[in-house]
């Protein structure tokens, strides 16, 4: 058996997140690991579970691929009540606070609204999604149905719905579930830029999406016991969708402040621990003891260096490194940085170790002869370079990715003409050096403005 059949990388961690499709898929939710911001946005909906009147609107804004979609399903399945998919997120989530999952297994089951954005109006899609929701929710109910479900129904077949109808069917609905006993009723909207750049197409003057999201925002303020809960998912704040747009831009930046907005971008260390979670090895204990003698060797040298991210000590990034064997704790700690850089973060990520591509991880491990081997830094240059279109967030981040592209080239130059002239050279040390060098020079490139060089591997 080689090295490639004996380390795989799990497929749920490999493809993207969809609310919609997503939501109650048990893989989905047994895979997922709470991260520490997504622990405190948890443990804000928990505090929210009262009927006392508080916020409880959240705008969780982040790049693509950086856990978003992924906390909406797990927290869809948090408000299940008690089936099997949040039986398994309870139990996810005890494993990092017990406390907090007791809290939310006490919780009735929820009446919860998915919906992913698309190029049309917001209350279209809002009212689909709301009679799937209801109607999924009463189904095997005991006892007559409540009128609003077919008001909801009838509302789809019509044209146009006033945005003041749409609301009114809402209370209506979450009247019917307070004389039930349920938790309340859930929204998540994710990719809301969608709706809004539609919004920003059409003539001056509509604002449908605007007023529908305001008064949502103000309804979840009041306490029930049934109450009101609204996550929207984007990739940049309201206003940002309306440049130069004047008073639609002003209207979607007062709104943006009926939100509590989190920034959702996690550390190093937590994508690294979300990462540990995606390997499957297949190894004897005296092998992975020997890897595990290597990772602490690697991580106290980086330790001792000063080149471990901020809040990762020794002892976890050994045991980071040992799970997230074969990858080459430099490569290992570049990844994330690097997957940022190039504007994908998490999504690209797993897209690496998920790619069938000659430059991605599975065909990396055919070429590892023996366990002990790794993948090096300079072939994770090799997959951005060859597959990854860069979309740099800076012209300073742009200017120093060509300025690596220019440097490896000379130095393959350099290596070639050492060589005599000999074609088909396989590449050596110094190529492999520079490519490292590089990786590192780029990713200490600040997102914003400034420069610095040959920073920490994880500045």
């Amino acid at each position: 058996m080689s090295l490639a059949d004996r380390i795989k990388v799990k497929t749920c961690y490999t493809r993207s997140t969809n609310v919609e499709r997503d939501s109650g898929a048990v893989a989905t939710i047994s895979a997922y690991y709470p991260t520490t911001r997504g622990i405190e946005v948890l443990e804000d909906v928990a505090v929210a579970l009262g009927e006392d009147n508080q916020p409880r609107a959240w705008s969780l804004i982040g790049p693509y691929g950086s856990g978003k979609s992924t906390f909406g399903v797990f927290l869809h399945a948090l408000l299940g009540g008690n089936d099997c998919a949040a039986t398994e997120a309870a139990k996810v989530l005890g494993k990092q606070s017990r406390g907090l999952a007791n809290r939310f297994r006490r919780q009735q089951s929820w009446c919860r609204v998915v919906l992913t954005g698309s190029p049309e109006p917001l209350s279209c899609r809002l009212l689909t999604a709301l009679d799937a929701a209801a109607s999924e929710f009463w189904q095997g109910r005991a006892g007559r149905k409540p009128r609003v479900l077919d008001d909801i129904h009838k509302a789809t077949q019509q044209r146009e719905v006033p945005e003041s109808h749409i609301l009114a069917l809402i209370d209506a609905l979450q009247d019917a579930l307070e004389r039930i006993g349920a938790g309340g009723l859930l929204f998540v909207i994710d990719e809301l830029g969608k709706f809004l750049e539609f919004e920003v197409r059409q003539p001056t003057g509509h604002m449908g999406s605007t007023y529908l999201l305001q008064e949502l925002a103000e309804r979840t303020y009041l306490g029930r016991k049934a109450n009101l809960m609204l996550f929207v998912l984007q990739h940049q704040t309201f206003d940002m969708y309306a440049p130069g747009m004047g008073e639609l831009q002003n209207e979607w930046a007062k709104v943006q402040g009926r939100f509590q907005t989190v920034s959702f971008i996690e550390t190093t260390e937590q994508t690294l621990r979300v990462l540990s979670m995606a390997f499957d090895h297949d190894l004897t204990e005296i092998e992975e003891s020997a890897i595990r003698g290597r990772s602490i060797e690697s991580a106290t040298q980086l330790a001792n260096a000063n080149a471990l991210p901020l809040g990762l000590d020794a002892d976890t990034a050994a045991e980071l490194f040992t799970a997230c064997y074969p990858m080459h704790p430099i490569a290992l700690l570049v990844l994330p940085v690097l997957c940022v850089r190039f504007a994908q973060n998490e999504r690209t990520l797993f897209t690496y170790f998920g790619s069938n591509d000659i430059y991605g991880f599975r065909h990396a491990t055919k070429r590892l002869n023996r366990l002990g081997d790794r993948v090096p830094p300079s072939e994770v240059y090799d997959y951005f370079i060859e597959t990854q279109p860069p979309a740099f967030a800076t012209p300073l981040a742009q200017r120093t990715w060509a300025e690596v592209v220019t440097a490896v080239g000379r130095a393959a130059r350099t290596e070639l003409a050492s060589a005599n002239g000999e074609g088909g050279r396989k590449e050596g040390d110094l190529v492999a050096l520079v490519k490292t060098v590089g990786l590192l020079n780029f990713i200490a490139v600040p997102l914003t403005s400034g420069f610095r060089r040959l920073g920490s591997p994880c500045a």
